[in-house]
């Protein structure tokens, strides 16, 4: 599509969200995770790459509501992959590790990673990649921006 719309863009979005998802849901299918969902996979892989994360800390780095991920943890808590402690240093700070069996998720989660990268890099020039990386990246600050905007005039009224 050599003219797309901004309308296009949006539909082409919206299909490929829904897709990926359904993607990603079919591939932990495979791998025989079926008690966590998809947005859990972000607090995994964090964790896998940090020995213990606050919660707050967790919600910074998946962009995420903290009240999200209070939910996503208790979920995790519940299946045994995850753990919340109290900070040593700072009590009212709570701490999430992982278990030995959240752990033991490390190599499937990184082959559905590595399987999710294979298909949507799929006949994909590097510079186009670049380039659609920084326009969607533009597209999200943009959204944020507004979405900040009508908080502040939403605590103006």
């Amino acid at each position: 599509m050599g003219n797309a719309s901004f309308g296009d863009i949006l539909s082409v979005v919206a299909r490929t969200h829904r897709d990926m998802t359904r993607l990603l849901v079919e591939l932990m299918a495979q791998e025989g995770l079926t008690d966590i969902v998809s947005s859990h996979g972000d607090i995994l892989i964090q964790l896998f790459t940090h020995k213990s994360m606050s919660m707050a800390q967790i919600a910074e780095a998946i962009g995420r509501d903290p009240s999200t991920v209070t939910a996503l943890v208790r979920k995790l808590i519940a299946a045994g992959y995850v753990e919340k402690s109290e900070n040593p240093s700072d009590r009212r700070i709570r701490e999430v590790t992982l278990t030995a069996q959240g752990r033991a998720l490390q190599p499937a989660v990184e082959r559905i990673s590595t399987e999710l990268i294979t298909v949507i890099s799929h006949n994909i020039d590097a510079n186009d990649l670049k380039a659609t990386y920084r326009t969607m990246e533009t597209i999200q600050t943009n959204v944020e921006e507004r979405l900040e905007q009508g908080d502040q005039d939403d605590n103006h009224s």
